[in-house]
């Protein structure tokens, strides 16, 4: 998880972009219990110009990336108006 937040937060700060085998690489792999897959989101904020940006990762129980996505947000109130938006995100990807 902290691979994602390190890319959000480089991505909003210092206009770093990292590819998806790079975030991917970042994230600890725990895997998941067998037939089950496993969600991995985090987000970065910058509230001097209310923009985040997120990731999410969608691993199946062989470590296999089934899914990832980093999204850039604008007009954000807060990092929980991010986190909880990520989060449906996240959970309409693992259904």
């Amino acid at each position: 998880m902290w691979g994602i937040w390190t890319m959000c937060n480089k991505f909003l700060h210092e206009g770093q972009n990292s590819t998806t085998s790079e975030i991917v690489s970042l994230v600890y792999q725990q895997l998941p219990q067998k037939h089950s897959v496993k969600i991995n989101f985090d987000v970065g904020f910058c509230q001097q110009n209310n923009k985040s940006c997120s990731g999410i990762i969608l691993r199946d129980d062989s470590g296999i990336v089934l899914w990832s996505k980093a999204i850039m947000h604008v007009n954000i109130a807060s990092p929980f108006a991010t986190t909880a938006m990520v989060c449906v995100k996240a959970v309409e990807m693992g259904l």
